[in-house]
């Protein structure tokens, strides 16, 4: 039954950072910067960046309980503060779970606190830039080893960011 639920949050988790991202930079390269038909003069355009925000902060802070709980066996297991800290401080998937929460409030607080320009986007564009980057670290990419392994993690991340702009434009 985890297992399920962790798949599901993965790709809130996706779609999300893809919002952050992808949009965010849409705003910034194909629409005007000011006046008609510019994001800053689009009311969804920030409730869609502070929504694609709230949602990756969301899911990733529940994967690292969700992910505990499959490596454990069961949920009231992957709950206790000391699995709980060794998925956070000894897994790479916790960590990047860790990072994705705080950037993904982050860009959620200042698109709500900034007001809507090409400067507040391309923050935004970078701190989703940066939480698609971490999901590198959760898949095959981190996985490699020997001299072909930061390629391959190289390889993962511009995957990520491509699917991005795409998905999320």
């Amino acid at each position: 039954m985890l297992e399920p639920a962790v798949i599901v949050l993965r790709l809130m988790q996706y779609l999300g950072a893809m919002v952050l991202m992808g949009s965010s930079l849409f705003f910034v390269y194909a629409l005007p910067g000011v006046g008609a038909g510019s994001a800053a003069e689009t009311p969804w355009a920030r409730k869609l960046l502070a929504a694609g925000g709230a949602l990756l902060a969301v899911a990733a802070a529940l994967s690292v309980p969700g992910q505990a709980g499959v490596l454990t066996g069961s949920l009231a297991e992957g709950l206790k503060p000391e699995t709980l800290s060794a998925v956070v401080t000894g897994m790479d998937l916790g960590k990047a779970a860790i990072l994705r929460t705080v950037l993904a409030a982050l860009a959620g607080v200042l698109v709500l606190v900034l007001k809507p320009s090409r400067t507040s986007w391309t923050l935004t564009a970078a701190l989703g830039t940066l939480a698609t980057a971490s999901f590198a670290w959760m898949g095959h990419g981190a996985a490699s080893e020997g001299p072909s392994a930061p390629f391959h993690l190289v390889s993962d991340i511009l995957h990520s960011w491509a699917a991005a702009v795409w998905v999320g434009a």
